[in-house]
């Protein structure tokens, strides 16, 4: 967003379930700078034509074999895959353009009448190619030849920060952090000695009509990440964690007791895929509400790997 008036416009399919109570959001960060948002409209449009040959992205598992490989250039990937034969010796596997320019030559792959696994490393030593087509070779030889579980993943080494939760010890007061009351709910939220501090008056109908979160948490597929953080609250009452992306599809779900003594709490996640996600604390509706006027206070909260 600039200082200028600009018109934005985004195209969506729903492919979920017909959901009449769905909402529009508009996350605007932790910036205390005014936004004007104007001329607001969802509408439906015709849906474009499909086409079959269109290049994919990566899956969300990472595996890039998916309707038009997309080779990055100097990107390192690895080519797995299971193969087994009966009578057939070899077959060759390789990468290459629709014109032919071989990205991983041709490779001789022995088989047996049990399945292998198959491991093949490569870098990407040209342009870009969205459109690389991925190419087993059988041969003339008679006889039958399965395959499964092909992969073709990103490798690529990447920098990971150890630790993607900033100012867990609220030394800078809320800074990173962010809140949200709905209109049915009644808090306030701020720093109070070097802690977060939730003074609720009202909890509101849904277990997110309070919340403190801390989003742009990147964190990385086949890593595991430790959650800490420690909690009190003036009257006992149960507390919602959740790790989730901006689809809500959650990483960690857990429900705790806070009570008058402070505790601390630590849980683990590994994830599957690489996602930006945000660390929420849901402090709405609860086992027991309305439960009256009551302060929560977080604090030392952190995200590591592990």
């Amino acid at each position: 967003m600039t200082t200028d008036v600009q018109t934005y416009s985004m195209t969506f399919d729903m492919t979920e379930d017909t959901d009449l109570a769905a909402r529009l959001e508009f996350n605007v960060g932790l910036s205390t700078a005014g936004v004007q948002i104007g001329n607001v409209r969802v509408e439906q449009t015709p849906r474009e034509a499909l086409d079959p040959n269109a290049t994919k992205p990566t899956l969300g598992d990472g595996n890039h074999v998916y309707n038009g490989i997309q080779l990055s250039e100097g990107r390192e990937y690895v080519l797995r895959f299971k193969a087994k034969s009966e009578r057939i010796k070899s077959l060759q596997v390789g990468l290459n353009s629709l014109d032919g320019d071989a990205y991983l030559p041709l490779q001789d792959v022995g088989l047996t009448r049990d399945f292998q696994s198959i491991e093949i490393p490569f870098t990407m030593g040209q342009e870009t190619d969205l459109f690389s087509q991925l190419q087993f070779v059988l041969g003339s030889a008679k006889g039958e030849i399965t395959l499964d579980d092909v992969q073709l993943l990103d490798v690529t080494p990447v920098e990971v920060d150890l630790s993607p939760l900033k100012n867990g010890s609220f030394t800078e007061g809320l800074t990173q952090w962010g809140s949200y009351v709905h209109f049915d709910a009644q808090a306030a939220v701020e720093a109070v000695n070097k802690a977060a501090q939730l003074s609720i008056t009202q909890e509101g109908q849904e277990p997110w009509s309070v919340l403190m979160e801390q989003g742009g948490l990147e964190l990385h597929a086949g890593q595991t990440y430790v959650v800490r953080f420690d909690a009190s609250s003036t009257v006992a009452r149960n507390m919602e964690v959740t790790i989730e992306n901006a689809a809500y599809t959650r990483y960690l779900s857990e429900i705790v007791q806070v009570t008058p003594e402070a505790k601390s709490y630590e849980f683990e996640l590994t994830m599957g895929q690489t996602d930006m996600t945000a660390l929420k604390f849901l402090l709405g509706r609860t086992d027991g509400s309305p439960i009256g006027a009551h302060d929560v206070t977080i604090d030392n909260v952190s995200v590591t790997t592990k």
